[in-house]
């Protein structure tokens, strides 16, 4: 089992980065021509796999010189390792790194109402509280609908920690697997944002719900 998990992360070591857009912002690029293999087909431990990017959307092998290059993040995610992109070192970060993750800039809801919005910095909006302004957020902001968000944390973390905020007093509730409730929390309207932490050790996928349709914000969300 050692040396077979020696040689998997060697592997994943070895594959060529399938990270945010940011990536491409370094100088020290060369630009090559390699192809898409639709035709090879990928399997662990016998089973055959599906990769995905972390927008959900299906990735296939890249050939190249004879070499073929896998993404590291649907890689990791096949075999149980963490593969999480440091933007401020110019990282790729593989198994646990005792640090906290943002949870905004790596997760990506796998489903979710229209009314729940999921905003990267690389999105390019703000949302202004007071004089301050954030660049990265959940938002949940229609008068008609409730704001559901989905998640896979793939049992990898033990706690959640954010800041949250709402224009009127409202509950948010913390699903875990099985509809489990983890948390609900009563925001008062107005008030300034307030730091929660959620036990979230073992969840595999993680839901955030509304009670009240009506504005609320998560901002500085990470998970460790």
């Amino acid at each position: 089992m050692k040396t077979k998990l020696i040689r998997s992360i060697a592997l994943v070591l070895a594959m060529i980065m399938c990270m945010a857009v940011g990536a491409f912002a370094a100088t020290n690029l060369q630009e090559i021509k390699a192809y898409l293999n639709y035709d090879l087909a990928i399997r662990y431990d016998g089973e055959l796999q599906t990769m995905y990017d972390a927008n959900g959307k299906q990735v296939v092998p890249i050939s190249y010189n004879g070499t073929t290059y896998l993404p590291i993040r649907a890689v990791g995610n096949m075999m149980g390792i963490d593969v999480l992109w440091d933007g401020e070192n110019y990282q790729v970060l593989l198994g646990k790194t005792g640090q906290a993750i943002d949870f905004i800039e790596n997760f990506t809801p796998y489903s979710n109402t229209f009314t729940y919005e999921h905003r990267k910095y690389s999105d390019g909006k703000t949302y202004q509280l007071g004089d301050k302004t954030y660049s990265h957020f959940i938002a949940m902001n229609n008068s008609n609908y409730y704001g559901e968000g989905y998640y896979d944390l793939a049992g990898k973390y033990e706690s959640l920690t954010f800041d949250i905020y709402s224009t009127e007093d409202q509950t948010v509730n913390i699903y875990g697997d099985n509809g489990q409730l983890l948390a609900a929390i009563n925001v008062i309207g107005n008030d300034l944002p307030k730091t929660y932490t959620i036990n979230i050790k073992g969840v595999q996928q993680l839901a955030i719900k509304q009670s009240l349709k009506r504005m609320l914000m998560i901002f500085d969300a990470y998970v460790e």
